[in-house]
């Protein structure tokens, strides 16, 4: 009876250290595969959206038709439910046929500052307060 318990305990031994060494090789190997992976060289989409863990989104990178590029970023709470998408981007950079651009609203949604390209190719500057009056600056001729 002791030689049995004793051959038993060999093999549960035996059996054991193979499980262990069989378990780190599927540990290893699954994390080379993993690290050989890699960074992919280019993601293509046509929108993307960050957003908050309450899946408000705050922030968008998209192409738009016409237009070229654009980024949005959004106040706090998001775009605004039920709102025009407008009025919630905070600050918006953008692209056109005339050059770039840059628009900076308040939180109301009352555009302050913004900087463009004129068709001419020339900056524009403008600065206003939230009841839209303010200057606009062009170079001259």
């Amino acid at each position: 009876m002791e030689e049995r318990i004793a051959r038993l305990e060999r093999q549960c031994w035996w059996y054991r250290n193979l499980f262990a060494l069989l378990l780190v090789g599927i540990v290893a190997g699954v994390g080379l595969g993993v690290s050989h992976q890699g960074v992919p060289k280019v993601i293509r989409v046509n929108s993307l959206e960050v957003v908050t863990h309450e899946g408000k989104t705050v922030g968008m990178f998209a192409a738009l038709e016409n237009y070229g590029g654009s980024i949005a970023l959004y106040g706090p709470k998001g775009i605004i439910a039920g709102g025009t998408l407008g009025k919630s981007v905070t600050i918006s950079l953008g692209s056109s046929a005339s050059g770039g651009a840059i628009s900076i609203k308040n939180a109301d949604g009352e555009r302050v500052v913004q900087l463009y390209a004129d068709k001419y190719g020339n900056g524009v500057v403008y600065a206003g307060n939230r009841k839209g009056k303010g200057r606009t600056l062009k170079p001259g001729p």
